[in-house]
């Protein structure tokens, strides 16, 4: 009983917490880059008599009471053992240890992200302290960039709609009357699929507040498209644009669609979802149009 007692302290003792470092720049190791991965902890080395900083995402705020430390911290007081300063509306943190410090922590939040920092305090006078830390966001830069691309091909697709158009005056109103194009107002769009799903996720995604917009890659047949909501998935009306044969329209609007096709999945999430819409203008919903009543002359 003593040896399995002994054993489960040594277990419980040689047990050890991962925590990611910065990686160096090649021209000075005191400035660092780290990928900012939600749920883990950041290790920070820092010495007496170097001030570090932090520099979170450009478009990042910290939140007014968003940071709290292990051991406590204070820039003014000569009582406290550490100078921890989130700087609050800022995206910057600056850490200074005191003589007596050894070790400490800082939990933040942010008006985007959370983040837990532990800090070490280095004692050997041969090592170098991290002076920058610089956090980059690559999925989400990612994200941005496939919006963009999106945002292009889909301005390409127009213009040669409208290069292609030769209708007159009258025909153009009649035409867009029953094939309005899409002003897009929402790109804000996220998407996952299991294994069989991955061939047919659409390649643009939008929104124009009435209408969601899906279009799909060369020969990929198109899937069925159900609503997920509070009693489970509905399927929706969707109809094929006429123009392009591979553009969905769904005719509404959902905080999350999911498409089908045989053991395929895709799971589509509206991330700016807005259950109002864009209200009828000048008669219709149709944008450049305007709907007039005149008197009966007869």
């Amino acid at each position: 009983m003593k040896k399995l007692i002994l054993a489960l302290g040594l277990a419980v003792h040689g047990i050890s917490y991962a925590a990611i470092t910065p990686k160096a720049l090649p021209t000075d190791s005191r400035i660092r880059t780290i990928n900012y991965v939600p749920n883990d902890v950041y290790r920070i080395t820092v010495k007496k008599g170097t001030v570090t900083r932090i520099v979170l995402g450009e478009d990042e705020r910290i939140l007014e009471r968003g940071a709290a430390t292990g051991y406590p911290s204070d820039c003014e007081k000569d009582d406290t053992n550490w100078c921890i300063f989130a700087d609050t509306g800022s995206n910057l943190v600056w850490v200074k240890p005191k003589d007596k410090a050894t070790r400490n922590n800082l939990e933040l939040r942010t008006n985007k992200r959370d983040y837990s920092f532990d800090f070490q305090v280095l004692n050997n006078a041969k090592e170098k302290p991290m002076y920058r830390v610089v956090f980059k966001y690559p999925q989400e830069e990612e994200e941005e960039k496939r919006k963009q691309q999106e945002a292009q091909r889909y301005k390409a697709y127009t213009a040669q709609l409208k290069e292609e158009s030769q209708l007159t005056e009258f025909l153009v109103l009649q035409h867009r009357l029953a094939n309005a194009a899409p002003i897009p107002k929402n790109w804000n769009y996220r998407q996952a699929a299991n294994r069989k799903g991955k061939h047919f996720v659409p390649e643009m995604l939008f929104d124009d507040g009435r209408f969601t917009y899906m279009r799909f890659k060369g020969n990929t047949d198109i899937p069925v498209v159900f609503i997920d909501g509070t009693e489970g998935e509905e399927k929706v009306n969707f109809h094929i644009s006429k123009e392009d044969p591979k553009l969905l329209i769904v005719e509404a609007l959902a905080k999350k669609f999911v498409l089908r096709q045989g053991k395929g999945v895709v799971s589509i999430f509206n991330e700016s979802y807005d259950p109002v819409g864009v209200a009828p203008q000048d008669g219709t919903t149709v944008e450049g149009v305007k709907r007039v009543i005149t008197a009966d002359m007869n």
